[in-house]
């Protein structure tokens, strides 16, 4: 067996206990024990605070590779494996909502590498802030 797999195997092991003993032992207690909550802002500062973090994570995967693909897929992928493939295996959304969903992440992350992009061919240097 290759190291690759070797690793790979391995850490699918590690991640899966921590995430079991994880759930069983923290997460569901703590789910059980919350009861129902009310949202802490209103739905559109929700929005902004949840848009604000994306772009600055974005902001620093594209500064950290210097690739706009790879500064909206990681995100994006992380979301979609985290949300849309974990709730449809576990059968808590069906097979629509998960692809409206994945389409909606990906089109938001893309927007946003779209922006940076354009910003980019017109030649603006975001790093000496220059606008032209």
């Amino acid at each position: 067996m290759s190291r690759a797999w070797l690793r790979f195997g391995l850490a699918v092991i590690a991640g899966g206990a921590v995430t079991m003993i994880g759930v069983v032992f923290v997460f569901d207690p703590v789910v059980a024990a919350e009861g129902p909550v009310a949202a802490p802002v209103p739905a559109p500062l929700a929005l902004l605070v949840y848009l604000i973090l994306s772009v600055a994570l974005f902001d620093w995967l594209e500064r950290r590779t210097g690739s706009l693909l790879v500064a909206a897929a990681a995100p994006a992928a992380g979301q979609i494996i985290l949300v849309d493939v974990d709730f449809y295996l576990r059968g808590e959304r069906g097979l629509a909502v998960v692809l409206a969903s994945a389409l909606l992440i990906l089109g938001t992350w893309g927007s946003i590498a779209g922006v940076y992009a354009l910003v980019r061919r017109r030649g603006g240097n975001i790093e000496r802030g220059d606008d032209a």
